[in-house]
């Protein structure tokens, strides 16, 4: 198999199948509360969350864990994606809460497949980046051998049906995390990681509420070895 090619599809397997050890460590420092894992670290500061890092069950958990007691109002996120099912957890818990999401130099993957749309606000800045590259109605993935498929497939049949109920509920049209892997859209040439859409194209898929905080948002003048465009 192509080494580039086999390196895209393990970090879409990845987002389904890597597991997680170590346990969280928590400290509240003055007004601040800090839990630092092997996988995140995370910390509120006022009424905002600061979430940096995987997400997994287990810095999921230590997150929502930390805000209980607290009025979050925002989401500071800045992670490079990880298992599906615990950032739709994550997602369904943003959006129960009303807090708005604030990117913090990148979201990619589950993160903005899930933890982006699911703000009531999405703040992103000028050098932030947002990228999508699959989710679970992608295809044409490969595997390494059966016994990793077989367990691939046990796991998307639900998380095919969390994902769609998610969508369902944030207004979002489900094509988001899959449309630059059709023929139509497709921009990966040049070895990109994934696609970003503008924020117009954002909005047609049912993405709203994002503001600028720099006035302005082009990816491709900070992020083109990593991202391409893909325009509705």
């Amino acid at each position: 198999m192509n080494n580039n090619k086999y390196k895209k599809n393990k970090l879409i397997i990845m987002l389904f199948l890597m597991s997680f050890v170590g346990c969280a460590s928590q400290q509240q420092h003055g007004s601040k509360y800090l839990c630092k894992q092997q996988d995140a670290e995370i910390h509120i500061d006022g009424s905002t969350l600061f979430f940096n890092g995987d997400l997994s069950e287990d810095s999921v958990l230590c997150a929502i864990n930390m805000a209980q007691g607290h009025d979050i109002k925002t989401l500071n996120v800045r992670s490079e994606g990880g298992v599906i099912d615990d950032a739709m957890y994550f997602a369904h818990w943003i959006r129960d809460r009303q807090i708005n999401v604030e990117i913090n130099e990148l979201c990619f993957s589950s993160c903005a497949n899930y933890i982006f749309p699911a703000g009531v606000i999405k703040y992103i800045s000028e050098r932030d980046l947002i990228g999508w590259h699959g989710g679970a109605f992608q295809k044409n993935i490969e595997f390494r051998d059966y016994a990793e498929k077989q367990q691939f497939q046990l796991y998307i049949r639900k998380a095919r049906k969390k994902e769609v109920s998610l969508y369902s509920r944030l207004g979002i049209d489900p094509r988001l995390p899959t449309i630059g892997q059709e023929d139509e859209y497709f921009c990966q040439n040049n070895g990109e990681l994934g696609w970003f859409y503008s924020v117009e194209d954002l909005t047609s898929l049912g993405i709203t509420n994002i503001v600028l905080t720099d006035n302005k948002w082009e990816p491709l003048n900070f992020h083109s070895e990593m991202v391409c465009q893909v325009s509705l």
